[in-house]
């Protein structure tokens, strides 16, 4: 089954996110990590990679150091509710913002490609596909959204997939105010300017 294919309403509104917790230096999959996925989350403040720890900026023009990133969900084998949340971006905004399968990094290549439920079989380990029949918000977790006046935004998405064992381990922001759909650049959104390391709350 293919990722996303309702999504709920997007609204804006201003949201407050706590200091960070846990760090971007947890490299595991989650599939390296044991247990079913019951609930995800994650919330940092926004900083450069040398002092960045849970959400780092990788373009400080678009997501200013200080800015604040957060989500939440929970999954079943029914299916995952997302909500994504930011404080303190440019004002009045587009950001293309998706799912990634590796978490942040110093590097914006380290968060890796996007998360596929169905992954295009026609490109190479690592690289993100342009194929519409794959790179599109019903196979992938897209989040765009629109920063209100202040800056915040919030997205609420319901994915009719349950992300129980296959699951994304980051969500980067890009530099385009939304996500390409065409043939040959689908899914394309430009540089990478801010990423959020996911944590995964498991099952035994």
């Amino acid at each position: 089954m293919r990722l996303l294919a309702n999504l709920s309403a997007l609204t804006l509104a201003a949201v407050s996110c706590n200091p960070p917790t846990g760090g971007a230096q947890d490299n595991r999959t989650a599939e390296d990590m044991p247990g079913t996925i019951v609930g995800a989350s994650a919330q940092g403040e926004l900083a450069p990679p040398p002092e960045a720890d849970q959400a780092v900026t990788y373009g400080p023009e678009l997501a200013p150091p200080g800015a604040t990133l957060r989500i939440e969900s929970q999954s079943s084998a029914a299916g995952t509710h997302i909500e994504f949340f930011a404080e303190g971006l440019m004002p009045d905004r587009g950001y293309a913002a998706h799912a990634h399968t590796e978490p942040c990094g110093t590097d914006p290549s380290d968060p890796g490609p996007r998360f596929q439920d169905e992954r295009d079989p026609s490109v190479a380990e690592g690289e993100d596909s342009t194929d519409p029949d794959y790179g599109n918000p019903e196979n992938e977790i897209w989040l765009d959204f629109t920063t209100d006046g202040d800056g915040d935004a919030e997205r609420i998405v319901q994915v009719p997939v349950g992300l129980v064992e296959h699951a994304p381990r980051s969500i980067v922001l890009h530099e385009a105010e939304e996500t390409a759909t065409a043939p040959g650049e689908a899914g394309q959104a430009g540089e990478r300017v801010a990423c959020l390391t996911i944590s995964y709350e498991r099952n035994p």
